[in-house]
């Protein structure tokens, strides 16, 4: 079977790069264009891949975190030996990725056992420890910019989206305002060297057998930064999905990293990621649309705006200033009006650190 969703050009580049005929193509349901190759070559072996598409234009972040610039992180990345399903080709035309198709799962929230849970998250740490230990300068990934001050490890990512969602001329949210000039005002004065961080990382972009960690997935927004903005990540993801203890978790990556775990700079990035995230999020709820996915991307707006005023709130201490209070019992109303659509995620919010 052929889905038709993949260019018949494209199918046959992918068996010309992978030395056969394409003999299977079948979408993985995600809410970007997916697909996983079967490929049969003349010797009678199989090839199993992996074909990530584009997500299109609709992203207001979409034009600097796109499919290219992934599959140069993933390029590297394979070199270094980072687990991570292999670089196989890109086609910049058709904007595909081709992956060598890794085995395991993705679906952590599935696993019953919390026991299970526990291990797998506690091994997924020590990878993310060593992802951060690599030597940053010899990864051959200078073009993403490595960050050597503190203004730059703080707000570097945060500029560069800035500047494509003020330039595409979106609607300003206040908590997202309130925000940009908080962490602007107060960035973390630390004197580090920059880790690579693959930036939305916890459950749903790893892979993992038995109770290991396989693979690392999705490198869209991986850049060079503070190895504390990977762990704030991971609190983003645990709200959402529900991942494991988080103080025993940062409590391991500090043993096993050698790196003290600061918690004010663990907080200062959920803003921030809150924030970046509500960049491609407000993006796509700027137009109103009858559209399934509409009502989608409005349920993960009530919920950041929410978030984003937990962690805001958070990083100043106590319950924020009394603009973000306002700020929150309006997003806690919003929310509540929109619980019919929005299911579980009105009642998800940020684990506590300690």
């Amino acid at each position: 079977m052929i889905d038709p969703g993949l260019a018949p050009a494209v199918v046959a580049w992918i068996g010309n790069v992978a030395g056969g005929t394409v003999a299977r193509v079948e979408r993985f349901v995600h809410t970007r264009p997916m697909w996983t190759v079967d490929v049969r070559r003349p010797d009678g072996t199989a090839v199993e891949l992996f074909a990530r598409g584009d997500r299109g234009p609709a992203s207001a972040l979409n034009s600097v975190y796109d499919l290219a610039r992934e599959a140069v992180v993933v390029k590297a990345l394979t070199r270094a030996g980072v687990p991570t399903p292999r670089f196989v080709a890109y086609e910049p035309d058709a904007k595909v990725l081709l992956l060598e198709r890794a085995r395991g799962r993705s679906d952590f929230i599935a696993i019953p056992d919390a026991g299970r849970r526990q291990r797998i998250a506690r091994h997924f740490i020590e990878v993310i420890a060593d992802l951060h230990a690599l030597d940053a300068g010899a990864l051959g990934l200078d073009e993403l910019g490595i960050p050597r001050t503190a203004d730059e490890m703080a707000l570097a990512e945060l500029k560069i989206g800035e500047a494509l969602f003020d330039g595409a001329g979106y609607a300003p949210e206040p908590i997202v305002t309130l925000s940009r000039e908080w962490l602007y005002a107060n960035v973390p004065p630390i004197e580090i060297a920059p880790s690579f961080l693959q930036g939305d990382t916890g459950p749903g972009n790893f892979m993992f057998e038995g109770d290991r960690v396989t693979h690392l997935v999705d490198w869209e927004i991986s850049h060079f930064g503070d190895p504390m903005e990977d762990l704030a990540a991971i609190c983003v993801r645990d709200m959402v999905t529900p991942f494991a203890h988080l103080p025993s978790l940062f409590a391991h990556y500090g043993e096993v990293s050698g790196t003290r775990v600061d918690l004010d700079r663990v907080r200062y990035h959920r803003v921030s990621k809150c924030v970046r995230s509500l960049f491609a999020i407000l993006s796509f709820t700027s137009e109103p649309s009858d559209e399934p996915e509409f009502a989608i991307w409005q349920a993960w707006r009530l919920l950041y705006i929410k978030s984003a005023c937990q962690a805001l709130a958070e990083a100043m201490g106590g319950a924020g200033s009394h603009d973000v209070q306002a700020l929150y019992r309006d997003a806690h109303r919003q929310v509540e009006a929109g619980r019919p659509a929005m299911g579980a995620l009105a009642d998800r919010s940020f684990s506590a650190l300690a």
